[in-house]
């Protein structure tokens, strides 16, 4: 075999699988009072045939100043064009600053779409 071609297969092969894999990114901003638990975003999935899909959320990058946590919850939507109104489960997602901590905090995660798709969300919140 030759070895530039070769060569180029596997260049061309890693370049290809390393545009696959990114993720889409989303910017969010959100305003938080010091110390108190803010709801930042709210997560669901619902199946083609309009059940609820499992939530995947993934930490990448906690916040230097305060903590994420997340709670689950059902939401009743009538929103979802495809399907009649419906209850789906969802993972709320909330920041909460330390304790005397004000200015800018950040953090990053990623969540599935319905469709599988991977999407990250880096949240820039000014804690007040």
């Amino acid at each position: 075999m030759n070895f530039k071609f070769l060569l180029a297969f596997v260049a061309a092969s890693t370049v290809a699988s390393l545009s696959v894999a990114q993720p889409r990114i989303v910017e969010r901003t959100a305003t938080a009072k010091a110390g108190q638990p803010t709801q930042i975003g709210i997560f669901g999935r619902v199946k083609p045939d309009c059940t609820s899909g499992p939530v995947v959320i993934r930490v990448i990058d906690q916040p230097d100043h305060g903590k994420m946590s997340e709670r689950s919850a059902k939401l009743k939507t009538d929103k979802i064009a495809r399907c009649p109104p419906i209850e789906t489960s969802v993972a709320v997602i909330f920041y909460q600053s330390n304790a005397g901590f004000l200015g800018r905090d950040e953090l990053i995660i990623e969540a599935e779409t319905d469709t599988g798709q991977i999407e990250r969300y880096h949240y820039k919140i000014d804690v007040e």
